[in-house]
């Protein structure tokens, strides 16, 4: 049987430089965690790996100008994944980029998590944390990225309301039915006027899509001041949308 060490050793001289990695990558038993633990501190004093948070390491990738740092996606995985679990997504205006609503880049990168997390500074990224009251998967990732664009649809640095719905309509109709219906079930968590906009979205571009749950969530006489003109949004005085 191998020595904890050597199966340490094996799998991290078969990882890729600048890959950040956790503790479920050794296939050891869970009464060897210790044993694994200060396998890991003694490569990490030796220089071979490099300690980036509480169970996470990275292989440090040699050049020209010296030791490379991960690079953002290897940080953004190692803040929301632990092994094949998803446990936080990117948000704020990262996400908004990738979703083409902004041009804009931050550099701080927020993450959305199911606990509280103080802000931190790592390998010279600034990173936030907000909570999130709910479970989610994987799956869920891009929808809750969309919901969250809603949510602050109002404060999207570098655009207009108008043009951050009609590309958040076009990323909408991409989804499949029970995408749709999953993206329904997570409006509501979110606050009032992001139901509603996810409602009268829905309701305007998939009539076969069922919304009455969230149309019930809401306040009949509340309105929502969001700024979107009805040629976008047709059945925006439905929904109390201005």
């Amino acid at each position: 049987m191998k020595s904890v060490d050597s199966i340490v050793k094996n799998c991290v001289e078969n990882v890729l430089s600048g890959q950040v990695f956790d503790y479920s990558l050794f296939p050891v038993r869970s009464d060897a965690f210790m044993a694994l633990a200060k396998s890991l501190s003694r490569l990490s004093k030796q220089g071979q790996i490099v300690r980036l948070s509480r169970g996470k390491y990275y292989k440090p990738q040699e050049s020209v100008f010296g030791v490379l740092n991960p690079d953002e996606s290897q940080l953004i995985r190692s803040l929301t994944q632990v092994g094949d679990k998803t446990i936080g997504y990117v948000t704020g205006l990262t996400a908004f980029n990738s979703l083409g609503l902004t041009s804009q880049v931050s550099n701080t990168i927020m993450i959305a998590r199911g606990s509280n997390q103080p802000a931190k500074d790592i390998l010279g990224y600034k990173v936030r944390f907000v909570k999130r009251n709910f479970k989610f998967s994987r799956d869920d990732v891009k929808l809750l990225q969309m919901l969250d664009a809603l949510k602050y649809i109002k404060i999207i640095p570098d655009t207009t309301v108008r043009e951050s719905l009609k590309i958040l309509i076009a990323n909408l109709e991409k989804l499949k039915a029970d995408e749709l219906q999953q993206m329904i079930r997570l409006a509501q968590r979110y606050p009032p006027s992001t139901r509603a906009l996810v409602g009268a979205i829905i309701e305007n571009r998939f009539s076969e899509i069922r919304v009455v749950s969230l149309y019930k969530s809401l306040n009949p006489l509340t309105k929502y001041h969001v700024g979107i003109d009805q040629e976008v949004l047709p059945n925006k005085l439905k929904w109390n949308i201005s």
